[in-house]
């Protein structure tokens, strides 16, 4: 069916019952409130912290469907989804009544408004926020130079060191930008390319996932129980991998390497439609070895508006499974500390 349809269908009772209110009786002001409906703006997508571009607003009719004017509609915003001009609101003559400016949260979760009128069920309006093309910080996680893993032999090729890792909202994906202290060689491949894995824990929960395996290479990730993991692989210069532990399934996505530096693309969707709130950790190498794992303090719980959270106290790994992409692609680096 076309949206010209759908629209059409949707609007006809609701024309009828303003075409009540403009009857030669005029608009009913007394009688009780029989229905509450969207008139318009039920779903939407808008932009971080932004007005929503359609005001929420209901229509208040009686058994009749007649619009009623005089009564009073409470609007109320969920935690976190953003702020309304006005919390309660009284119809107008065409028995509507709005909340005023909806500014959206800065958060990929649903946003949610309700109208309540009394004694009848709550309507309710949901919008969907993205971040702006400019970009929101995320997280920028620096990490010491010169700190790379030891390496078995001093044949082997040049250590990746991590400086920092940044992660940005764009739009609907997260954009994660590792910065080395050398040239990545991503595009070249062979055995001095970047390798190697970062691990999210997006509920933030200890309890689900699997094991950090950044910890068997000299992380001390002991709080986090990892639900996405990123793989790199410098033999695949323009695809990564994501890896959904609950699922056991990966998904390709884009990453480039320029100069020194490695950029990943994860849409939002990509992460279970994640609100910006996770915990990560990760390690980087050449194709034969760990090099380097971030950050050094163990994991970092970061918040969409860039701000750090507490860590949940540390639990017990063997309580969580292994990490079978990690562990799997893996299976050949040696296991190696500072």
């Amino acid at each position: 069916m076309s949206t010209f349809i759908r629209r059409a269908l949707f609007a006809a009772p609701v024309l009828a019952m303003l075409a009540c209110g403009d009857s030669g009786s005029g608009p009913a002001t007394s009688g009780s409130p029989a229905r509450v409906i969207a008139l318009q703006g039920a779903t939407q997508i808008g932009v971080f912290g932004q007005p929503a571009s359609v005001v929420p607003t209901v229509l208040v009719t009686d058994a009749e469907n007649r619009p009623l004017s005089g009564v009073t509609v409470v609007f109320a915003a969920a935690a976190g989804t953003g702020s309304i001009s006005s919390t309660s609101a009284t119809t107008d003559s065409r028995g509507t009544a709005t909340p005023g400016v909806w500014t959206l949260g800065s958060t990929f979760a649903p946003l949610v408004l309700t109208a309540t009128v009394a004694g009848l069920p709550p309507v309710t309006f949901t919008a969907k926020a993205i971040a702006p093309d400019a970009g929101v910080l995320a997280f920028n996680i620096t990490d010491p130079a010169n700190d790379t893993l030891a390496p078995p032999s001093t044949t082997l090729p040049k250590a990746h060191d991590v400086l920092s890792l940044r992660g940005d909202f764009k739009r609907d994906s997260l954009i994660l930008t590792l910065v080395l202290a050398a040239p990545s060689l991503g595009s070249v491949g062979g055995a001095s390319a970047v390798s190697g894995f970062i691990e999210l824990d997006t509920d933030e929960s200890a309890a689900t996932g699997a094991r950090a395996v950044s910890n068997t290479y000299g992380a001390t990730a002991t709080t986090l129980g990892i639900d996405y993991v990123i793989i790199l692989q410098g033999s695949v210069p323009s695809v990564a991998s994501l890896g959904n532990i609950s699922t056991n399934a990966a998904i390709p996505i884009p990453v480039s390497y320029i100069g020194n530096t490695v950029v990943v693309r994860i849409p939002i969707q990509a992460l279970g439609n994640d609100d910006g709130r996770f915990a990560l950790v990760g390690v980087i190498g050449t194709q034969d070895r760990p090099t380097d794992f971030f950050p050094n303090s163990g994991s970092t719980v970061v918040h969409l508006n860039g701000s750090l959270a507490a860590l949940p106290s540390p639990i017990a790994p063997a309580r969580l499974p292994a990490n079978p992409f990690v562990s799997e692609r893996l299976a050949g680096w040696p296991t190696l500390s500072h």
